[in-house]
């Protein structure tokens, strides 16, 4: 019985989900040697979460993107999500965006597109005042917006995150995205957007990213400053490969054998 528990065992650890990547800017000079595509944010060792280290938006269209390659073509419920704290600015264009590129040095063009293949998640507002929504975007192109009608508070901070539910056949499965409140330590409060298909567990879309075993992990804005985001910190992402069915079956069939003997 020791035996066939030992390998039930290492069965178990082949199939443990990656672990979460959090990027919290409270060394100095992690922008600056981590990341790429940006000119005009900065990182600062105050005025993030818990006032720690953080990286200061400014009024300039692009992304800042990590420069270490994330293998997706396995991702199963895998997250991209950032902290962002709200200025109160005009909520017109998109003010700050999370998401998953095709290269390591893509911008943000005047339009809010990237030069290469992306997909993420847009902090979305219409006209003047504290309204938002959420879109999702493919390739440069919407396919998913909400209304925007959730009201922000000037100075107070929010979590936003790209979730990808699993690959096929070339396509991302399970496309949503969310909005929460936040305290000035990261302590999630109330959900206050979900951008998920009507609750039918996320949208599809087909994406030459989904082959990428060097996806690039991005965060930015068109405008930030002007438009509602000031300040951003802990950039988090999750990207876990699927659990071995045959691993598990291969268990089972040890378990089966045992009880057989």
């Amino acid at each position: 019985m020791k035996k066939l528990l030992l390998i039930l065992s290492a069965v178990a650890t082949a199939t443990v989900a990656q672990a979460q990547t959090v990027i919290d800017f409270n060394t100095p000079g992690e922008l600056a040697s981590d990341f790429a595509g940006f000119s005009n944010f900065s990182q600062s060792a105050t005025g993030g979460l818990s006032n720690s280290g953080s990286v200061t938006l400014t009024n300039s269209s692009q992304i800042a993107v990590y420069q270490t390659g994330q293998d997706i073509t396995g991702v199963d419920n895998g997250t991209f999500g950032m902290y962002f704290q709200y200025n109160g600015a005009d909520t017109a264009g998109r003010p700050f965006s999370i998401g998953i590129t095709s290269g390591a040095s893509d911008t943000y063009s005047n339009s809010g597109t990237t030069t290469g293949t992306d997909l993420r998640l847009v902090l979305f507002g219409a006209g003047s005042g504290d309204n938002y929504g959420l879109q999702l975007i493919n390739n440069g192109a919407s396919f998913a917006t909400s209304l925007a009608n959730v009201t922000l508070v000037d100075g107070d901070w929010y979590y936003i995150a790209l979730n990808i539910g699993g690959i096929s056949g070339g396509d991302f499965t399970g496309i949503s995205g969310d909005l929460f409140a936040s305290d000035d330590a990261g302590n999630l409060g109330a959900g206050l957007k979900i951008l998920d298909n009507g609750g039918t567990g996320g949208y599809i879309q087909t994406s030459s990213l989904t082959a990428d075993s060097d996806a690039y992990v991005f965060f930015g804005g068109q405008n930030p400053t002007t438009r509602g985001a000031a300040v951003a910190d802990n950039l988090t992402f999750a990207i876990p490969e699927p659990t071995s069915a045959a691993l598990l079956i291969g268990a089972a069939g040890l378990l089966a054998l045992r009880r057989r003997r």
